[in-house]
């Protein structure tokens, strides 16, 4: 084998029901030079075997295995890519996804000589059970993304930044299955950040599209899976929608408010007309997510208020400004949650009424 151009990442977790699938997809493509790492997380199902099956046939797969399960909703093993992948350019597909024959020679074409995140559109394929709201969400953000980033395959960091102030904390890009990046950009900026549960790869386009812009190819070249067991749809369940709704939303906003690499992000922001203040917008945040802690967990039930308190432990252990909330915005919290209340118990009242 000559030496691969392209490093093909498939992080894994219990993914034999369509491993198969994606990796056929991967053996499938046009473009022969590159590699394909899989990193397993512990697997407790047939994956590994699945795997070894590719290794064994095809000198172009790689399989690693974490010695303990790193867990943090797969991020962490993610991340372990960056530093396993024997090239520079780093291609994600999903343990769950497919990716089209000519994928990998489209987005290698569309590269610059410069380190870059480059992208592609993708469709969905949507298992049996999905839910209607579900599959209506992912084609609107199908369609706003074509809308968004129309005649364009340049898409320069000052568009990028504006897209991001004013859609906020919506992934600008799409699933990683649709990205090709180069390893300086994790070096430059970071990696995906695992105390985000939902909007982790969006969080991560954000932070480097603001900075050096990216590149979109115009062409579906990759089919994001939609299904009961997926990461998506566990994050729309009642144990996760606090962290979903709450903590990650004052998260990207502790993010926007304070990393260096959203500087120039900051900058646009003081520069716009209203003045947009990302510190400000944290506190508010913050000062909300300890409210609804505080009334959900004497509410919730014991495995609820203890999945709630876990989640509270780790954002607060990674970012101790949680805990620094100055008592104005907490009294302002108090009293908008407060009126949440009485609003909800109107509302229910007045339904009632038409029963």
């Amino acid at each position: 084998m000559t030496s691969p151009t392209i490093s093909v990442c498939v992080p894994v977790f219990n993914g034999a029901a369509h491993i198969r699938e994606c990796l056929d997809s991967i053996a499938a493509q046009t473009l022969a030079d590159f590699e394909v790492l899989v990193i397993d997380d512990c697997s407790t199902d047939r994956t590994v075997e699945l795997v070894q099956s590719y290794v064994r046939r095809d000198s172009r797969f790689r399989l690693l295995q974490n010695p303990t399960n790193l867990g943090m909703r797969g991020v962490p093993n993610c991340n372990r890519c960056f530093s396993e992948a024997a090239t520079d350019w780093i291609k994600f597909v999903f343990q769950d996804d497919v990716v089209a024959p000519d994928c990998l020679r489209a987005l290698a074409v569309a590269r610059p000589s410069s380190p870059a995140l480059v992208f592609a559109d993708r469709g969905f394929i949507f298992e049996s059970g999905t839910a209607p709201e579900l599959r209506e969400w992912y084609e609107r953000h199908r369609t706003a993304l074509r809308i968004f980033h129309a005649q364009t395959s340049d898409i320069p960091a000052q568009r990028f930044a504006e897209l991001a102030l004013d859609h906020f904390g919506m992934n600008l890009v799409g699933e990683p299955t649709t990205v090709l990046l180069h390893r300086d950009l994790a070096e430059r900026f970071g990696v995906f950040n695992p105390h985000i549960t939902s909007v982790a790869d969006g969080e991560y386009w954000t932070r480097i599209g603001t900075n050096i812009g990216a590149v979109r190819v115009d062409r579906e070249l990759a089919s994001f899976r939609v299904h009961s067991a997926s990461t998506s749809a566990r994050n729309l369940t009642r144990e996760r929608k606090f962290r979903v709704r709450v903590l990650d939303p004052a998260v990207i906003r502790h993010e926007f408010a304070f990393h260096p690499a959203y500087e120039h992000l900051r900058e646009l922001a003081r520069l716009r007309n209203p003045r947009t203040d990302f510190e400000d917008a944290f506190w508010i945040a913050a000062s909300e997510a300890h409210w609804w802690l505080r009334r959900i967990g004497r509410a919730a039930d014991g495995e609820l208020a203890s999945e709630i308190s876990s989640d509270w432990t780790e954002v607060t252990t990674a970012y101790p400004r949680f805990c620094q909330i100055p008592l104005r915005y907490r009294i302002e919290a108090r009293i908008r949650g407060a009126r949440s209340l009485v609003r909800r118990g109107r509302a229910g009242t007045r339904e009632a009424g038409t029963d």
